[in-house]
């Protein structure tokens, strides 16, 4: 089985890089629209960039993507203020323009940049779905920007994780934590797709948005709209939330609650902003689509059971991933 996922997952691999590397033109081609990433309808979401801090991650997706729940995710570079000088641009796919109001500075891997240093936070606004995620490590986030900004290199798919000259968006974001901790986010595959990051047990829901033309296809329920620190506004997972075991019941989520706020605040702390929200941290197993996620990764070969390590980067037993597959098999 993970002989024919990996032969199937090269020849998927092989199809997308030829089309992101040569079918975009001067486009960044995780907006660019496509068969493989999705094509943005034209209508803003209304992202709420305002608490976005350094290490932050931002997530896109495209009515229709085929990767998964995203599209496309980055790094937050700096920490996002309020500009009046910025007005939207006549034509929203214009690159280095920025959108009114809240903005920032993002570093990510797009093609046909490759490693791209100095884009807009407000791009994620040119999405049909966005969130911001924080990731729940104590530690000095402008570590892991100062080692994604040293980083060069063209855009491929088709590049180990460890490889430093070569780079996707999902491997940039998680080797830059990588390199400063040791830790894998995501997984450390070949082409691993932005929503493998996204369940990631230390990546926690700070703010969404969808626009008004949604397809529904994504993490947010298609009559949703998520607003900051109120992930219940994007659906809950309800699979996932009829298990009820053992395993599950021992995370304790007001410990992790305050432990992710207090650091949260110190995090704002160091880039002169005010914490005036409180996040919620969220069990993998209760945030939206994470049962749909597992269903299709196991099916397709992308998880595989039987490794520890998949398992607790979700942070879900065996017994538990096996609850939920029972159920969505029904």
């Amino acid at each position: 089985m993970k002989i024919k996922a990996i032969l199937n997952g090269l020849i998927l691999m092989m199809v997308i890089s030829s089309i992101l590397t040569f079918g975009s033109g001067k486009v960044k081609a995780d907006n660019a629209g496509g068969w493989v990433v999705g094509t943005w309808s034209g209508a803003l979401n209304t992202l709420n960039l305002s608490p976005t801090l350094q290490g932050d991650m931002l997530f896109g997706y495209n009515n229709s993507n085929r990767i998964g729940k995203w599209s496309h995710v980055a790094l937050v570079q700096k920490s996002s203020n309020y500009d009046t000088s910025s007005i939207l641009p006549k034509n929203p796919t214009t690159p280095i323009q920025r959108i009114y109001g809240w903005d920032g500075l993002t570093v990510e891997a797009t093609t046909p940049s490759g490693v791209y240093k100095n884009y807009y936070q407000s791009h994620f606004k040119r999405y049909d779905a966005a969130t911001i995620t924080t990731v729940n490590l104590k530690i000095d986030k402008r570590l892991v920007i100062s080692k994604a900004m040293a980083y060069k290199g063209s855009y491929t798919v088709l590049t180990s994780y460890y490889k430093n000259d070569l780079w996707y968006c999902t491997k940039l974001a998680s080797r830059a934590y990588y390199d400063v901790t040791g830790s894998v986010l995501g997984g450390d595959n070949v082409a691993t797709w932005p929503e493998t990051l996204y369940y990631d047990k230390r990546l926690v829901y700070v703010s969404g948005s969808k626009s008004s033309k949604y397809d529904g296809r994504g993490i947010y329920a298609a009559s949703a709209n998520a607003s900051i620190a109120n992930p219940t506004n994007i659906g809950y997972d309800l699979t996932s939330s009829k298990i009820h075991s053992p395993s599950l019941e021992k995370v304790n989520i007001d410990a992790e609650t305050k432990s992710l706020n207090e650091q949260r605040r110190k995090e704002a702390a160091l880039e002169g902003k005010q914490v005036n929200y409180t996040l919620r941290y969220t069990p993998n197993y209760l945030k939206p689509g994470f049962a749909d996620f597992l269903t299709r990764s196991v099916k397709e070969g992308k998880i595989n059971l039987s490794d520890s390590s998949e398992l607790n980067r979700l942070n879900i037993s065996l017994n538990d991933a096996k609850s939920i597959l029972n159920l969505t098999s029904k």
